[in-house]
């Protein structure tokens, strides 16, 4: 099912990249943004069937945007919606923990 049509689209495309596209390039454009909404929309509907409602509201979307993709939508309150962020930590911290894993290996007993 098509979400967008390239006379709704043509305008605000041409806002963000003023540059215009072949009709191949557009469909392309057109078909990439039908498969996102169409996986935004997936994983809202179930968000909301998971919270046992029947009805899609703008929190289940606003929650896959930011926690799936890290999209905020401006303009709506998202106060009760927290995202949890994977701890990424540092190369260093990486080769120092590694470090301290090779010496209990090897007994504290290092080149020095």
């Amino acid at each position: 099912m098509r979400f967008l049509t390239s006379t709704k689209t043509c305008p605000t495309l041409f806002l963000i990249v003023p540059i215009s596209f072949t009709n191949i390039a557009l469909q392309c454009v057109l078909s990439v943004a039908d498969e996102f909404v169409d996986q935004v929309i997936t994983a809202a509907c179930k968000c909301a069937k998971a919270r046992g409602s029947k009805t899609l509201e703008i929190r289940d979307i606003q929650l896959i945007l930011e926690r799936n993709y890290n999209i905020r939508i401006p303009g709506y309150a998202s106060d009760e919606i927290r995202t949890v962020r994977k701890f990424q930590p540092a190369q260093g911290w990486i080769a120092k923990m590694s470090a301290i894993q090779a010496a209990k290996v090897t007994g504290g007993k290092g080149d020095l």
